[in-house]
């Protein structure tokens, strides 16, 4: 834990006033012997209720307006709905080939790829677990 000196508090103070980032300000409280971090000079200046509206400086202007994709028009009933290409674009395509079977929302490649039946993964068996299981069954058998 730091315990702030007056010296430390003035220089806060005044680099505040001056409009540093709490980050530099920390830096050179460290390279001066304070050793100290970005969020210990944060709280201290929330502590000593310096301004933080100084600090802040609005916009210019408004925000640019961020074009979205149009994923409302509604695609040809026939057509495959797999998205080909980055999804996020504003050029956003589908495959759109004809679909073989009614009611169903891709082309044969395409369903192929996302209705793949579950196969489950090999057993790992260990090779004598297995000889001595083989064992136990002969000697069952012969009893």
């Amino acid at each position: 834990m730091t315990l702030w000196t007056d010296t430390a508090d003035q220089f806060l103070r005044a680099e505040w006033a001056k409009g540093t980032p709490s980050r530099q300000i920390a830096e050179m409280l460290t390279d001066g012997g304070f050793p100290t971090t970005r969020n210990s000079v944060l709280g201290r200046a929330f502590r000593l209720k310096l301004d933080t509206h100084a600090r802040y400086q609005p916009r210019k202007s408004a925000p640019p307006e961020i074009k979205r994709p149009d994923f409302s028009k509604p695609l040809p009933p026939t057509g495959c709905r797999w998205i080909t290409g980055e999804p996020k674009g504003f050029q956003t395509k589908w495959c759109d080939k004809p679909i073989e079977r009614p009611g169903e929302s891709w082309c044969a490649e395409h369903r192929s790829i996302c209705l793949r039946p579950y196969v489950p993964p090999p057993k790992k068996t260990d090779g004598l677990a297995m000889v001595a299981m083989a064992d136990l069954g002969k000697a069952r058998r012969a009893a």
